[in-house]
């Protein structure tokens, strides 16, 4: 694992910043999907009172074991910061939302992206459609956005304008990890089945798509895990904690092995 993630992390979010604002019509893309400015990018990625911003995922990542040449998976991409963080340390990324505007956008920026190795984000990088399945939170998904658009407001973060069905157990292939942050927050937020019994079912489809001896590694804020009545340690042994100070929350990351 790459020792010095947060300083790779500054890097990526300098380039992201750069990338998204030297070409006009992506920086109003990405304005217009998650409502930040170009020139304020790094500052709002960087919160974390987003989704607990890059120092939780920089923790979360901290925490994985691979070599160069692993595969990954990563669900829920959010506004982009570890996809490009990813595209650094995997040699194969795909990611996953159901949201494809957002896959657009994304994919839009891996195309001006280089790693720094002198790689193009997109050439490692496979975007999908896919998503894990609950209809409920879909619908629950497109209700909240058009109440906000409705008053000329947009949420963040959240998955909205979501536009596929498509189930990630369709997916081909098989990966070294899966990656997973704050997805069951989502899932929390706009279901009606009860969120443990989607998260159950999504661990039984993730676990076909790793490789033998693959990992998931899903991060979520202590209180969801509590709230929804799963118990992490009967996925795993080791339970990596962590807390956002500022916030004066602990998330809780669990290791799932194939």
């Amino acid at each position: 694992m790459n020792k010095n993630i947060t300083k790779l992390g500054d890097k990526v979010l300098q380039k992201m910043s750069a990338v998204i604002v030297s070409d006009k019509k992506l920086t109003d893309m990405y304005f217009n999907k998650w409502n930040i400015n170009g020139n304020d990018i790094v500052n709002q990625l960087s919160s974390v009172n987003l989704h607990g911003g890059t120092y939780s995922k920089n923790m979360s990542l901290k925490n994985i074991k691979f070599d160069f040449g692993s595969s990954i998976l990563n669900i829920g991409p959010e506004t982009g910061y570890e996809v490009f963080l990813l595209a650094e340390l995997f040699a194969n990324v795909h990611v996953c939302d159901p949201d494809e505007d957002n896959l657009a956008l994304l994919k839009r920026i891996s195309k001006k992206y280089y790693t720094e190795v002198g790689t193009r984000a997109s050439d490692k990088t496979t975007f999908l459609p896919y998503g894990i399945n609950n209809k409920q939170t879909i619908t629950g998904e497109k209700r909240i956005f058009k109440s906000l658009e409705s008053i000329g407001l947009k949420g963040l973060p959240t998955f909205y304008n979501l536009t596929s069905k498509k189930e990630v157990g369709k997916i081909i292939g098989k990966f070294d990890v899966i990656f997973i942050h704050k997805i069951l927050t989502t899932i929390t937020r706009s279901a009606t089945i009860p969120a443990d019994i989607v998260f159950l079912t999504a661990i039984k489809t993730l676990k076909t798509l790793l490789k033998d001896g693959g990992q998931i590694f899903w991060t979520e804020p202590e209180a969801i895990w509590s709230q929804n009545n799963i118990d992490v340690n009967l996925f795993t042994k080791t339970v990596f904690k962590y807390k956002l100070r500022k916030l004066n929350e602990s998330y809780v990351q669990i290791a799932i092995l194939c």
